[in-house]
């Protein structure tokens, strides 16, 4: 019994920072080594619209039910909703869905007959075709357009199918052939020897299995692991040494029987029985000799058998689970190895995870089997040392600094009917916290029994990822809102205008855009103070005032209350804005200052229509007279800053204009003129119109139906920013005057420091052009493979008619956060192109490639599929597609992508 206290307290989980989970094993198996592998493209369908995570929320919030984000669903990850507010992701170890067609399918490995007669799993990660019968390969498994073919040295007959497991009988006298797929595209082979005679049969004595490897290169280890990689050194098949057992059992004194019919011994909780999943309690257990040669052939040398069952095992999967020999400490602790390089097991999370302030984070294994159904106490740690394939040994682990005891759950299930298996939940928060605070990515959770020393209930055995009730990691988590940027007011003044801007005699409108990564609605709290004094002169309670995320707040402070304060003289005011989701604490914006002068006379007030502004549709605005001073005649309107124009007043002082707008973004000023013309204060309206149906062309960014010249400055004698020129019909060439955009800067600058909207913030970057926030507009996205924003960028919302690009104000501008963009490997992308709909999913925003690699590591594509939020590209697919001259020299070339009419 000690032997299975010391496998609890050396079982370890790797799991990475935010959502990936590998348990360890060691039962010799092939396996298609863990990685994340790129969906193939399908066929655009008509299907309904998925939610995106804002209108998730929306309707989470709505009607106090979670609601899943279908188009951030992955092989491995769920996202849902909560009505709170937050979001809760979930990570499997492994992968648990298979994007098939349009949609996702559970995987399944009950095997079918495919039309040639070879067997297949139903749905699984990798390919895994068996043999129909006859002499071709036992099995042939793919990944990523490598493959790996096993033969055995004889014909077998036609297998009987029951589930996941083939049995092809009489492969030899008395002995039958049983293979088992897995969901990962894995398989197990046992040979079932019926008969003692059977046993001896020379046949047995070397087992030489052909293989023939495709993309990968064969090796084996001192302990008789074997491993298939490919060209960088990545493990894409593994196999540990295999094993084999007889039938010798002894009648313990007390038996159960689990949840599945086995009879176990009730003092160690195995198998009575030997069988070929498994050996019995007192079957004898011998590894056998395993080897790959250069002519990519695998051996298993000197199986010598004494009695009814022997099992080299080769099984697949994408995780590994936590059994080792009794003996062996030095020997390799997982079944499947688990392949932690940096290509597969590193999930980059900061666009996801990273900016948030509210996190839980749950853990969650399922209880198989315990030593009996009293509950004893099992502790988890996070150590700093990570597991990788290095140190996946018992060894290893020996003496490792475990850190402080992260959580403790007392239970015990999985022993009998009494206490069927169940989950358990351990609370990681405050190891996941401490991850994403200091950047680590990767984590490693380590589970023991309490009392390892001298009570043997605390043994116990958990899922593996390959089983139900595998692992899995939920988050839940909330995004702050993003600080209120590109305040104004009207009459207009500027922020930090120093003398600062004057208002004349009238009401001031304090304008602030608000805007929160996680939608929904916002509580705004204004707040206008007399700078000299600091007394509060007006303000606004975010309970009571709410906008939703992405719309502009506005408070009216009448003329009598700045009049009040002012008396007769010019008086100086600062204001400022917090903003609160109601979740995370209130974000202040910077402080305002602007003077008022109240022996001016007023500005106007001009309000939107009730109706939606649609771009290229004509729109009417209402001016209505000051509330005090002289009742105009005239009005004169400027849009965007085309000419001006005027239009009469009526008899009341009041008028209606009507305009057209070309842009998404605009800005309307109306100013009064007296009767003697003379000049009053000027009103200033920021408002968005919504596009219109018709999708612009790609690379259109002037609405004009052709594709244009999008550069950044700072190189071949242009000034910093970000220059369009347009291009001319039918010709392939562009005007040579070309347009800075980029005047207004990005919004986001350099980290740590405040935005200073400059044409400067595009230095050192590269920008493509793309539906990045899902209207029918282009929109920029601005990628930094160096510098400050390595890895990062900001898609900046598009006007659709090539006027400068109004970053200033929040709501047009979503970052991404620095290192989204890093894969596996720590490489970032040399180079990114817009990859439309590349992947099939037919969600409301483009995917991207990049070409990424270094000399190091070699070069290749990455594939960063959307998911279905804007900048939501937390996922890397690294690709094995090969030049136009048949090598991965990418390196020595440069990508482009254009939409052709009727394909992504």
């Amino acid at each position: 019994m000690r032997t299975f206290v010391r496998r609890l307290r050396d079982a370890c989980v790797a799991v990475t920072a935010v959502t990936t989970v590998v348990v360890t094993s060691a039962t010799g198996a092939w396996s298609a080594a863990p990685a994340h592998t790129p969906t193939a493209p399908t066929t655009p369908t008509t299907n309904t619209p998925v939610l995106t995570a804002t209108q998730a929320q929306a309707q989470a919030r709505a009607t106090g039910k979670a609601v899943p984000v279908d188009g951030a669903t992955t092989a491995t990850d769920t996202l849902v909703a909560n009505p709170n507010g937050t979001f809760t992701r979930t990570r499997s170890a492994v992968a648990v869905r298979k994007r098939v067609g349009s949609s996702w399918a559970g995987l399944d490995a009950t095997l079918r007959r495919n039309a040639d007669g070879s067997i297949s799993p139903t749905v699984t990660t990798a390919g895994l075709t068996l043999s129909g019968g006859g002499g071709g390969p036992l099995a042939t498994m793919t990944s990523g357009g490598r493959s790996l073919a096993l033969s055995l040295p004889m014909t077998l007959p036609a297998p009987t199918l029951s589930g996941p497991t083939a049995t092809y009988p009489s492969v030899l006298p008395a002995v039958d052939l049983q293979v088992n797929a897995d969901v990962q595209g894995g398989f197990s082979e046992v040979l079932v020897i019926h008969t003692a005679a059977a046993a001896a049969n020379p046949a047995l004595t070397t087992l030489t299995l052909a293989a023939k490897a495709d993309g990968v290169t064969l090796s084996a280890d001192a302990t008789g692991n074997i491993t298939a990689n490919d060209r960088f050194g990545r493990a894409v098949f593994t196999a540990v040494a295999p094993t084999m057992w007889d039938s010798a059992k002894a009648a313990p004194s007390v038996t159960a029987t689990d949840v599945d019919g086995t009879v176990l011994d009730a003092h160690t909780s195995r198998p009575v029985a030997s069988g070929p999943v498994g050996p019995g309690e007192a079957a004898h257990v011998a590894g056998v000799a395993a080897t790959a040669t250069s002519t990519a052939l695998v051996k298993c040398d000197g199986i010598r058998l004494t009695a009814l069952t022997a099992g080299p095992g080769s099984g697949a999967g994408g995780g590994v689970e936590g059994r080792a020999s009794a003996g062996t400490p030095p020997s390799r602790a997982p079944a499947n190895r688990p392949a932690t390089s940096p290509a597969t097991a590193t999930v980059p999370c900061r666009g996801y995870i990273a900016p948030s302030l509210r996190r839980t984070a749950q853990l969650n294994l399922t209880n198989v089997y315990s030593y009996s159904c009293s509950a004893r106490t099992v502790e988890v740690y996070a150590p700093g040392t990570t597991l990788s394939s290095g140190n996946a040994t018992w060894n290893s682990w020996s003496g490792v600094n475990l850190g402080a005891r992260v959580d403790a759950v007392s239970a015990a299930h999985g022993y009998n009917s009494s206490c069927p298996a169940a989950g358990i939940g351990f609370n990681v928060t405050s190891a996941i916290s401490a991850d994403v605070s200091s950047g680590k990515s990767t984590q490693t959770f380590l589970f023991q029994a309490s009392n390892e020393s001298t009570d043997v209930y605390g043994w116990k055995e958990f899922a593996s990822p390959n089983q139900s009730g595998k692992p899995t990691l939920s988050i839940t988590y909330n995004h702050p809102p993003n600080q209120p940027t590109g305040l104004t007011t009207s009459p207009a003044t500027s922020c930090n205008a120093n003398p600062p801007s004057t208002v004349g005699d009238g009401t001031v409108s304090l304008y602030a855009p608000v805007s929160d990564r996680d939608g929904g609605n916002l509580g705004v709290g204004f707040q206008l103070t007399q700078t000299a004094t600091g007394t509060v002169v007006a303000s606004s309670d975010p309970n009571t005032l709410t906008y939703p995320s992405g719309q502009t707040a506005v408070l009216v402070v009448p003329e009598s209350t700045l009049k009040t304060v002012a008396g007769t003289t010019i008086t100086q005011f600062s204001w400022k804005v917090q903003v609160t989701d109601f979740i995370a604490g209130p974000v202040w914006s910077t402080t305002c200052t602007f003077n008022f002068d109240p022996t001016r006379t007023g500005q106007p007030n001009v309000a939107k229509p009730a109706t939606t502004i649609t771009m290229h549709q004509p729109a009417t605005f209402t001016v209505t007279k000051p509330v005090t001073g002289t009742v105009p005649v005239n009005y004169m309107y400027q849009l965007n800053g085309e000419a001006e124009a005027t239009v009469p007043a009526d008899a009341g002082g009041n008028a209606t204009i009507t305009l057209t707008p070309d842009r998404f973004t605009n800005v309307l000023t109306v100013t009064s003129l007296s009767p003697g013309g003379n000049i009053g204060d000027t009103a200033q309206l920021v408002f968005n119109a919504t596009p219109g149906a018709t999708v612009q062309a790609d690379q259109d960014l002037t609405g004009d139906n052709v594709p244009d010249l999008l550069s950044v400055g700072a190189v071949y004698g242009l000034p910093s920013g970000l220059w369009l020129a347009r291009g001319q019909p039918n010709t392939g060439q562009v005007i040579a005057a070309a347009a800075n955009i980029g005047a207004n800067g990005n919004n986001i600058g350099v980290p740590g420091q405040p935005p200073d909207n400059s044409p400067r913030d595009f230095d050192t970057s590269q920008v493509i052009s793309g539906r990045f926030t899902g209207t029918t507009l282009q929109d920029v996205l601005v990628y930094y493979p160096g510098g400050a924003n390595a890895g990062g960028g900001v898609i900046l919302n598009g006007n659709g008619d090539g006027s400068v690009l109004q970053a200033q104000y929040n709501n047009n501008a979503d970052p991404i956060s620095s290192g989204v963009f890093t894969d596996g490997l720590g490489n970032n992308p040399l180079q990114i192109v817009n990859a439309g709909n590349g992947s099939g999913q037919n969600l409301g925003y483009p995917d991207l490639i990049g070409l990424a690699g270094s000399s190091a590591t070699g070069y290749y594509l990455n594939y960063f599929p959307n998911g279905d939020q804007v900048g939501g590209y937390g996922a890397v697919d690294s690709l094995t597609t090969l030049t136009p001259d048949q090598d991965m020299n990418w390196n020595n070339w440069t990508i482009v992508a254009c939409q052709v009419a009727g394909s992504t």
